[in-house]
């Protein structure tokens, strides 16, 4: 379910190009469900939480990029359950980037950066982590 969260944007969309549209939005998410913005890409990140933060998105739909930082409670990501977080976010159609992640759950934190690139043949995973106080 998604949480009833506030959505404002401000930007370009150009429609010269009707198979190609251009768009330069920010998108300002106030304890809204992230996966609303990425639905105008067509993407399911696996990131399922009530956030908070600003969002850019440009480019075109075969070639864009999502960029910016979220303040993250009560879900998962990449289905790592936690009570909060941050995250640095930059989404592409070919890759998400995950910089300055800060996840806690009760005692537990969490601490990292990774990345999970799409390609049909073979996808490609990669991270890089710190805890604290986990429970194992």
């Amino acid at each position: 379910p998604s949480p009833a969260g506030i959505y404002t944007a401000a930007g370009t969309l150009n429609l010269d190009d009707l198979k190609s549209p251009q768009f330069d939005f920010k998108v300002e998410v106030k304890s809204g469900n992230p996966q609303e913005v990425f639905q105008f890409l067509d993407l399911d990140i696996s990131l399922y939480a009530t956030g908070t933060g600003t969002l850019l998105i440009r480019g075109v739909p075969d070639s864009f990029f999502v960029e910016g930082p979220l303040d993250i409670s009560g879900g998962s990501l990449y289905g790592q359950r936690f009570e909060k977080g941050r995250v640095d976010l930059t989404v592409t159609e070919k890759e998400v980037l995950i910089k300055n992640a800060v996840l806690s759950k009760e005692k537990s934190i969490l601490r990292g950066e990774g990345a999970i690139r799409y390609d049909y043949d073979d996808e490609t995973y990669w991270l890089a982590l710190k805890g604290e106080r986990l429970r194992i």
